[in-house]
C-alpha cells in the first residue's frame, strides 16, 4: 500500500471513530432514567419469587466495587439483606439509615440485626413523632435508586409501586449529602439543612431534587401544578395536603383535566382531599385491588410540549412536606412521562366504573366513609433461611423512652384490640410526640365507634365510626394529626401522658374494659 493510500485509510478510521462517538454523545444526551414500575394488579397475596424491578436492583448490588449508602423504611425482602451482605463480605462500604419505628418492628428486626451482625451500621432517626420514610440507595458514588417502593414482601409482590435509576455522579452527590446529614451527622428532619443543588441537568434533562422537610418539597409540587396547562395524572397513596388540594382545583376551573388512581385507606381517611377534588370535577378512582396502592406520582401535561413527572418518598400531607426524611424528584422530559401515564393508563384501565368517585349519570358525587381499611395480605410463607439466626447481643434496643409491658388482652366479642406501647415522653414541647399505639390481634375487623382511651386522670379520648382491621396498628396522638397512623388526636393541646407514670385503659362502646397498660 503507497504512503498516500495509507493516509487515506487513517483519515477515514479518524472519521468513522468521530462519527461513532458523536453520534454515541448525541444519543446520551436523551437518555432519561430508567423507570420501574410493579405489575401487581392480580397478585393475591405477597411473594418471594424475584420480581424484575428487584432483580434490576440486585443488578446494580451484586456489582457495586466501592460503597452502598441506603436509607431504608420497611426492610423484610431477604434478597435484598443478603446482597447487602454479600457487598459487605466482598469489601464494599455499606451503610444504612432507617426509622426508629422501622427498625424495632417484629418483621423487619431481624432483617436489619441479620446486617449489623454482619458487620453493617444501621443508624436510626430516634424521631418517634416522624419517619425516616426515604427509599434510596447511592451505589459506588454514580447510581441512585429511588422512588416509593421499601425493601419489603409486600412492596415488591403486592403494592403498586415506581422506582427510578439514575446513572449521574453529580445526582449521586446530591444524595450522599442527604445520607451524610443523617448517618454522620445523626441529623435528621427539621435538624438538617437545605444544602444540596436542586436544580440540574441529567444526560441534557432538566431534573429538580428536594428533600424533606427542609428544602419545600411540597411548595415545588405546588409550583408544578400550577404550570399545568393541559392535563394532570397521578396515582398515590396519602393526599391531604389543602394548599396541593387548592391548587388542583384552581387547574380543574381552569380547564385542566385531572385524572387519578387514589389508594382505599388513603381515600378514606377522614382528612383525605379526595372528595373535594371529585365535587370539582376531576375523573377520580379509588383502588379495589388487593395491595396498596402506594405510588406518589404525578404526570403532569404527558401530551403537552413540556411534560413533567414527579415520583419519589414523599405523601402529600403535612408530615411529608413538613416533618418527615423524604425526597422528591422532578423531572421534565417526555420519555420519562409517557413511561409514567402507561403506568398510571395500566392502573386506572384496569379498575371498573363502581371505583369512579362520580357517576356517569348526572354527576352526583359518591361518598366515601371515613377510615374504610383493608386487611394484610396473605404472608408467603419464606425459606429456612429466608432470616438467619443473629444473637441477641447485636440488636440495638428499642428507645429507652418507650417501657415494655405486658399488657392484658381479653379476647371476646369487643375483638382482641391491645395497647402496645405508650410513648409518653417527647422532646421540647411534648404533647405533639406523645401518643399511645393500639393493636388489633383478633383475626376479624372491630368496630370502635363509641370506644374510649384514658388515662389516671381521665383525660378521655372517644372513638369515631371507624373499622379496624385485623394486624391493623392504629396511633392516638396527644395533639397533632397524623393522617398515617388512621388520624386520631385528643386535640388537648397540652401533655397528658405523665413522665412518672401512669395508666391507659381502653374501653368499648358497652364501657367494658378491653385492655389497659400502665408504666413503668
Amino acid at each position: 500500500m503507497s504512503h498516500q493510500n495509507r493516509v487515506f485509510t487513517l483519515i477515514g478510521l479518524l472519521v468513522i471513530i468521530i462519527t461513532f462517538f458523536l453520534l454515541a454523545a448525541s444519543a446520551m444526551a436523551g437518555t432519561g432514567p430508567q423507570t420501574l414500575f410493579t405489575h401487581n394488579i392480580t397478585a393475591v397475596g405477597t411473594s418471594l419469587a424475584i420480581t424484575p424491578m428487584e432483580q434490576a436492583l440486585l443488578d446494580r448490588l451484586n456489582a457495586a466495587a466501592v460503597s452502598v449508602d441506603a436509607a431504608i423504611y420497611d426492610f423484610d425482602r431477604a434478597s435484598i439483606r443478603d446482597a447487602l451482605i454479600a457487598a459487605h463480605n466482598r469489601g464494599v462500604v455499606v451503610r444504612i439509615v432507617t426509622d426508629d419505628e422501622a427498625y424495632a418492628n417484629n418483621s423487619y428486626q431481624p432483617h436489619y440485626a441479620a446486617l449489623e451482625a454482619a458487620g453493617i451500621p444501621v443508624i436510626n432517626d430516634a424521631r418517634p413523632s416522624s419517619i425516616m420514610h426515604n427509599k434510596f440507595f447511592v451505589i459506588d458514588g454514580e447510581i441512585v435508586w429511588t422512588g416509593s417502593t421499601n425493601m419489603s414482601n409486600t412492596a415488591f409482590s403486592y403494592n403498586h409501586e415506581n422506582a427510578l435509576v439514575l446513572t449521574s455522579t453529580l445526582v449521586a452527590d446530591i444524595y450522599t449529602i442527604e445520607f451524610e446529614e443523617m448517618f454522620v451527622d445523626g441529623r435528621f428532619g427539621p435538624a438538617k439543612s437545605d444544602n444540596v443543588t436542586h436544580t440540574l441537568t441529567y444526560n441534557g434533562i432538566p431534573l429538580e431534587i428536594y428533600f424533606s422537610p427542609t428544602d419545600g418539597a411540597m411548595i415545588e409540587v405546588i409550583q408544578a401544578v400550577n404550570a399545568a396547562t393541559e392535563s394532570i395524572q397521578f396515582g398515590i397513596f396519602f393526599y391531604t395536603d389543602d394548599g396541593l388540594r387548592d391548587a388542583m382545583l384552581a387547574k380543574i376551573q381552569s380547564g385542566v383535566a385531572i385524572s387519578g388512581v387514589w389508594d382505599q385507606l388513603g381515600a378514606a381517611n377522614a382528612y383525605s382531599d379526595d372528595e373535594a377534588l371529585c365535587a370539582a370535577g376531576a375523573n377520580l378512582k379509588i383502588e379495589n385491588f388487593g395491595g396498596k396502592m402506594h405510588n406518589k406520582f404525578m404526570i403532569i401535561d404527558g401530551s403537552g410540549s413540556n411534560p413533567v413527572v414527579i415520583t419519589g418518598s414523599m405523601n402529600w400531607s403535612a408530615a411529608g412536606g413538613g416533618a418527615n426524611d423524604e425526597n422528591t424528584i422532578i423531572i421534565h422530559d417526555a420519555t420519562t412521562a409517557q413511561a409514567y401515564v402507561a403506568a398510571f393508563s395500566e392502573l386506572y384501565d384496569a379498575l371498573g366504573p363502581e371505583t369512579l368517585c362520580q357517576t356517569s349519570g348526572g354527576g352526583d358525587v359518591l361518598v366515601y366513609l371515613p377510615f374504610i381499611t383493608k386487611p394484610l395480605p396473605p404472608t408467603a410463607t419464606p425459606t429456612p433461611t429466608a432470616t438467619p439466626t443473629v444473637p441477641a447481643s447485636t440488636a440495638t434496643p428499642s428507645p429507652s423512652a418507650t417501657p415494655s409491658a405486658t399488657p392484658t388482652s381479653p379476647p371476646g366479642p369487643t375483638g382482641n384490640i391491645i395497647i402496645t406501647t405508650i410513648f409518653y415522653d417527647g422532646a421540647g414541647n411534648q404533647e405533639p410526640d406523645e401518643y399511645v399505639e393500639i393493636r388489633n390481634d383478633d383475626t376479624q375487623s372491630v368496630q370502635l365507634n363509641g370506644w374510649t382511651l384514658r388515662d389516671l386522670a381521665n383525660h378521655v379520648f372517644t372513638f369515631p365510626n371507624f373499622v379496624m382491621q385485623p394486624g391493623q396498628v392504629c396511633r392516638i396522638y396527644t395533639n397533632q394529626v397524623h393522617p398515617e397512623w388512621c388520624g386520631f388526636s385528643y386535640g388537648s393541646g397540652s401533655a397528658i401522658w405523665n413522665n412518672g407514670g401512669d395508666c391507659a385503659d381502653l374501653r368499648n362502646s358497652s364501657n367494658v374494659t378491653v385492655d389497659n397498660y400502665c408504666y413503668p
